[in-house]
């Protein structure tokens, strides 16, 4: 251990997105001596916005096993608003599926042919929600802060070494710093640091799923429900507005998510397989300006819309397929979104990393 008592602790976690922050929340609670590692800023932007019936009762049970009595209110729209509406969220009641044809209008019959609408909630109030992930991360970034937990942003971990413990080298705004840690947790998202510390490899090789994704956030997308009844398609027997749930366009060459809040901005995002040929060797813009012209329904939801401030700009990711080799080693664990991750389609992501944080913390 070393002489400065203060730069040393049980567990240093890296990257503070809501899990990693959950995490440092729960362990400190039980008594440990917990850091916070952040490379980056909040309020950031950040995708992974779409919570499920699941994670909301994860949400619940974390908050009386772990005495975080506040979290309860995350797990239902209704309970959201009443106690911290200035965090962006939206209103999820279920889960939209359209079906739509190349050079075609969006069409239906009366059996709703091209239509599955999957109810998950009663009522808006007891809703599941979309997240705003800036917000929501921010504000659990200050529930860090408040809990006494060390938070170092514009933090960058740049080596390490462990014998007893570990010796994390890192660059901040004030210089270089030296951090010590009997355990490291990986919650950065993905698998850069992880190789970059342990040796470890992240790999796509093994996926028979083979997708990107195209996405921003957007102001003035039309709704689609309204776009329905203006082709006079009948909406009259849905069980919920389809504006108000996990909204998805399926195509040909893959789907749309849209997932609205009640900032009045939208998440837009397609998922597209990397085999399309006709997608080939094109740059971001020009695959965003091919699928709208071969959609029409899609290209009128968007004919209004404008980019919001962040991300400001549409976002092409790199093939979402990845896993790493070992999810745990000698002093050290990842959490679900740096061991991997397959596909938003569902909106299991959020789920998964709270899956993992209770696995977790049962045995730091």
């Amino acid at each position: 251990m070393p002489d400065n008592k203060e730069q040393y602790f049980d567990i240093l976690i890296a990257g503070a997105g809501f899990a990693g922050s959950l995490t440092a929340l729960i362990l400190h609670n039980q008594g440990f001596k917990v850091c916070v590692v952040e490379k980056g800023r909040h309020p950031r932007f950040a995708i992974g916005e779409s919570s499920t019936p699941i994670a909301d009762m994860q949400l619940r049970d974390i908050a009386v096993k772990y005495n975080l009595p506040w979290l309860h209110d995350f797990s239902r729209y209704g309970s959201w608003q009443q106690s911290h509406p200035e965090i962006v969220c939206g209103i999820k009641r279920g889960f939209s599926f359209f079906k739509h044809h190349p050079g075609q209008d969006f069409t239906t019959d009366a059996n709703h042919k091209n239509e599955l609408l999957v109810a998950a909630s009663v009522d808006d109030i007891q809703s599941d929600t979309n997240w705003m992930r800036s917000d929501v991360d921010a504000f659990l970034v200050s529930k860090v802060q408040e809990a006494g937990i060390s938070y170092f942003d514009l933090t960058e971990i740049v080596s390490a070494k462990r014998n007893s413990e570990w010796e994390f080298n890192c660059i901040c705004p004030e210089g270089a710093m030296v951090i010590y840690a009997g355990f490291y947790i990986d919650a950065t998202g993905g698998g850069f640091l992880l190789e970059k510390l342990t040796g470890v490899k992240t790999s796509s090789d093994s996926f028979l799923t083979d997708s990107f994704t195209v996405f921003s956030h957007f102001h003035g997308i039309a709704r689609w429900t309204e776009m329905l009844k203006d082709a006079n398609i009948p909406t009259a027997d849905f069980p919920y507005d389809p504006d108000n749930s996990a909204l998805h366009q399926i195509l040909d060459e893959g789907w749309i998510w849209m997932l609205r809040f009640n900032d009045q901005r939208t998440s837009f995002g397609f998922v597209l397989s990397c085999k399309e040929q006709s997608l080939k060797g094109l740059q971001t813009a020009e695959i965003w300006d091919a699928m709208l012209a071969k959609y029409p329904a899609i290209k009128n939801i968007l004919k209004d819309a404008t980019l919001a401030a962040e991300p400001g700009k549409i976002i092409q990711s790199a093939r979402l397929q990845r896993k790493v080799d070992r999810c745990f080693g000698p002093g050290w664990a990842v959490l679900p979104h740096t061991a991997g991750f397959v596909d938003p389609l569902f909106s299991s992501g959020i789920a998964h990393s709270i899956s993992g944080i209770q696995k977790l913390v049962l045995n730091p």
